[in-house]
């Protein structure tokens, strides 16, 4: 069996239950820069040397070939750089596994502390115990083992049970409380350990395909059940509001890493926030909680989704963080708008029940792939190297953005799709707090009681169309998106005879008899890139919907120019707006 390596400078710490050990890790972990900082902030001896695990050591941890033999009470984890939550569960069972720690805390780049695994480490300890591992001293293979043989054999002394998720082509590892994906490079990676401990020869291809044969041998995992978060201590379902203990036919792919409170019914952190952002706007504070009842729940068959638009420092990250903890970190991806027109992008998306953009892109498109995807058909992805298949999503989608986002699809599909809150107080340096997300992660519970006993679903989602109707929402959009804004200038009346001309860059009609010679003019005004012709017929009419008019556009032909029962609302004072800025 071959040694395996303690972590750098493992041997440098003290020992002790009194003591604590510091453990660098991350990327960048292997900047000094940061182990300065780290000990400035701890107040740590000048002479301490904290563990470091940059990229190298966190693969060898997820491999197992490296450990974290330390004798003390406390490991105190500091983020350096980029760190996985699967490169953070490494850690903490590599600790259950080799250390004396009873405490594990993670802090995140500016020193304050984002998660305590405690209760975690000490679960992993209790089930390690009522399995032991199995190691390669007990493996029999005949002289020149077929590859079927090594496979089984690998299966049989793997100290996880495996699973293989068909629909994302993933193999993954039972921690004996969740599932945990295994990426497919470190699953050769263990097979190559394996083989070596088994002084057994092997290729590069002969690892690729023992590694193939594990996928197609081990037991088929069933779908996620979206409706539950896993917690260190049990699991919370978000339709019911019921917390128990874990139970292995859960199937969860992962959990958040710290304790429900099931005794914080209280939710002050939530509350101060939701005050602040409403701004004693009643039905805007409904609309928030709508909102999050509506991720919490799952409800996709709505097809509504959100955007989130405001000044800076306004509170939109905090919707979003907030969303994310109802929902889970593990049932949430992170996928721009034009990433639903691409198979493979949109492939994060399976099995996921949340969709963040959260700093979206100026867009203009007909945005096809977030309509088919959100609108509860079957869609194709493809994994890399994969071939496509065909599922329903089953998710909510949520985006952020200060940029102008222009659907320009022929039939409006996305009006009335598009919930806008809009965060215009800008929140004040004395009442920001760097600790707030792991303050509400506390209230939890509380939120999503909340949550679920002032809603049922109808009122829920009426509340939403009620808010879309108001000043406020219809205002909003005319902020966000430019088009909307210009289309504020006009009305449709089905009882005047259709009179305003499209008109093109070319025409002889001004702007007072010409749409899109009136938008060029707009566009000029506002230093902002105009879209072209096609492109702005298409798009206009759904403009007009989101900007408030109702009235169904009649066209008709005047002295050869396609026209329409368009009117300018006031086109003096418009004009004079314009030009002034």
């Amino acid at each position: 069996m071959a040694k395996l390596k303690n972590a750098p400078f493992a041997n440098k710490q003290p020992t002790g239950k009194a003591y604590e050990v510091q453990i660098i890790a991350g990327a960048d972990a292997w900047n000094k820069t940061r182990w300065q900082a780290v000990k400035e902030w701890t107040r740590a001896e000048s002479d301490y040397q904290p563990i470091i695990l940059g990229s190298e050591q966190l693969q060898g941890l997820k491999v197992g070939g490296l450990k974290v033999a330390v004798d003390v009470g406390l490991v105190s984890i500091y983020q350096g750089g980029e760190i996985k939550e699967a490169e953070k569960s490494a850690i903490i069972a590599n600790l259950a596994k080799y250390s004396t720690a009873s405490s594990v805390r993670f802090f995140d780049e500016a020193c304050q502390m984002v998660e305590d695994a405690s209760e975690y480490l000490s679960r992993l300890r209790a089930e390690s115990e009522k399995k032991p591992i199995a190691d390669t001293d007990s493996v029999l293979l005949s002289e020149k083992p077929t590859q079927k043989e090594i496979m089984k054999a690998f299966i049989a002394h793997h100290h996880r049970p495996l699973a293989y998720d068909r629909l994302t082509g993933r193999c993954f590892e039972f921690t004996g409380i969740y599932w945990e994906r295994l990426e497919d490079e470190d699953l050769k990676s263990q097979i190559l350990k394996f083989l070596d401990n088994l002084n057994a020869d092997y290729t590069s291809t002969k690892i690729t395909n023992i590694a193939d044969l594990v996928k197609l041998k081990s037991d088929r995992l069933p779908e996620v059940n979206n409706a539950l978060i896993g917690f260190s201590n049990g699991v919370l379902n978000k339709l019911t509001g019921e917390f128990r203990e874990h139970r292995p036919d859960d199937y969860l792919r992962g959990i958040e890493h710290y304790e429900i409170n099931l005794e914080s019914t209280e939710t002050p952190f939530f509350d101060d926030w939701l005050e602040y952002s409403a701004n004693g706007n009643e039905l805007k504070k409904r609309a928030f909680l709508a909102g999050l009842y509506m991720v919490l729940t799952n409800q996709y068959k709505w097809q509504y989704y959100l955007e989130v638009t405001g000044v800076a420092r306004a509170g939109k990250s905090v919707f979003e963080e907030i969303a994310t903890i109802l929902n889970g970190r593990e049932n949430t991806a992170v996928l721009d708008i034009a990433g639903f027109d691409d198979p493979i992008r949109l492939s994060k998306t399976v099995g996921k029940t949340l969709i963040l953009s959260p700093d979206q892109k100026p867009y203009i498109g007909t945005a096809d792939g977030l309509k088919n995807a959100t609108g509860g058909g079957l869609i194709a992805v493809r994994n890399l190297y994969r071939d496509e298949i065909e599922y329903r999503p089953r998710f909510v989608f949520v985006y952020s953005t200060n940029h102008p986002i222009s659907f320009t699809d022929r039939n409006g599909g996305h009006s009335g799709r598009r919930i806008t809150y809009h965060f215009n107080r800008a929140v004040p340096v004395a009442k920001r707090d760097p600790n707030f997300t792991e303050k509400v992660q506390k209230e939890i519970y509380g939120i999503a009681r909340k949550l679920l006993n002032q809603f049922t679903p109808e009122q829920a989602k009426n509340t939403l169309i009620e808010f879309m109707a108001t000043d406020e929402g219809v205002e909003v959009k005319r902020e966000a998106n430019h088009l909307t804004a210009f289309a504020g200038a006009f009305y449709i009346d089905i009882n005047k005879t259709p009179t305003m001309a499209w008109g093109s860059t070319r025409t002889k009609l001004n702007e007072q008899q010409a749409l899109y010679k009136a938008y060029l003019l707009y566009c000029e005004c506002l230093n902002q890139k105009p879209i072209n012709l096609t492109t702005f017929k298409h798009a206009f009419p759904d403009a007009l919907k989101e900007s408030g008019e109702k009235g169904k556009i009649i066209t008709g032909v005047k002295n050869g120019y396609d026209v329409l029962n368009v009117f300018w609302k006031d086109y003096h004072r418009t004009i004079t707006k314009w030009e002034n800025g």
